[in-house]
């Protein structure tokens, strides 16, 4: 066990995980601000009624179970990142449900392995 990474919190959480679910939303609203601050068409999708039904089923259609770790998914994740293919941002073969860390985890990754992937913008 070790402690949730919020400066604040002292709650005891497993290694395997940074926040605790206090502060996982919380967390990820931030990453996602950063993320989506200074590319409107980005953020136009992630708030257009398409993704937010494309997200539901994706979700639905795995009991929302995390496809990496069997734990509860949160999140919907671009297989192949809409910044390296925009074309597939709805296409529900290029999609799988994630819980944060995963996600957040697998973004990271991305970041490292394809140079123009950043933190922000397409």
């Amino acid at each position: 066990m070790r402690r949730c990474n919020h400066p604040t919190c002292n709650t005891l959480i497993s290694f395997n995980e940074t926040y605790c679910d206090k502060h996982k939303p919380y967390v990820n609203d931030k990453y996602n601000d950063v993320r989506r601050r200074n590319d409107p068409e980005y953020l136009r999708f992630y708030k257009s009624r398409q993704w937010q039904r494309m997200r539901e089923i994706v979700l639905m259609e795995n009991d929302y179970i995390c496809r990496s770790c069997g734990r509860q998914a949160q999140m919907v994740d671009h297989i192949i990142p809409t910044k390296v293919d925009w074309s597939k941002r709805l296409e529900k073969e290029n999609l799988q449900p994630l819980c944060y860390e995963c996600h957040n985890r697998k973004t990271k990754r991305e970041q490292k392995e394809v140079p123009h992937i950043k933190a922000r913008g397409r």
